[in-house]
């Protein structure tokens, strides 16, 4: 927002220094056909001088903003593109992983219900907040975590996370 307002307030200047160097002009003209003195006339073209010179530095500023403008557009989509194409590759590796998870208890046969638990072992989660979770009393958790480490070949939940992340690592 700040950039509009610069800008806008750029060309606002370049209008106003356009009318001051034709206002100087007319009067140029004016004193020209009154045949006033060539000193006058000289500090008045002078003054259309410094007028043009004010207004083409006021176009070439303006000029240089929009360019930045522009780059800073171009940059901004080159990097949303590049966040999209990554979060769509990791959209895909997450799809892949929960696949070769899915796969990976498919070849333990692990039950429904030992997969379910078996995930939530595999994000962090106590016996208790898994019990309280899947609404199961918490034996029954260690239970089913005990038959999937043992389905598994593996000694427990730390090793059960540590299988599925190894390759990450």
């Amino acid at each position: 927002m700040k950039h509009k307002t610069n800008n806008q307030q750029l060309i606002l200047l370049s209008i106003a220094q356009f009318f001051i160097f034709i206002l100087i002009m007319i009067d140029i003209y004016d004193d020209y056909k009154k045949d006033s003195s060539i000193q006058h006339i000289s500090i008045e073209l002078l003054l259309s001088g410094l007028a043009m010179v004010t207004l083409l530095f006021l176009a070439k500023e303006w000029y240089r903003k929009n360019k930045q403008l522009k780059q800073a557009f171009q940059q901004i989509n080159e990097q949303s593109e590049t966040l999209h194409r990554q979060s769509q590759k990791l959209q895909q590796a997450k799809k892949d992983f929960q696949q070769n998870i899915k796969d990976q208890f498919k070849e333990w046969q692990l039950s429904q219900t030992e997969q379910a638990t078996a995930l939530l072992l595999i994000k962090g989660l106590s016996h208790a907040e898994i019990a309280n979770i899947r609404s199961l009393q918490e034996k029954t958790i260690r239970q089913q975590a005990s038959q999937i480490y043992q389905k598994a070949d593996l000694p427990g939940r730390y090793a059960l996370a540590a299988w599925f992340l190894e390759d990450f690592l």
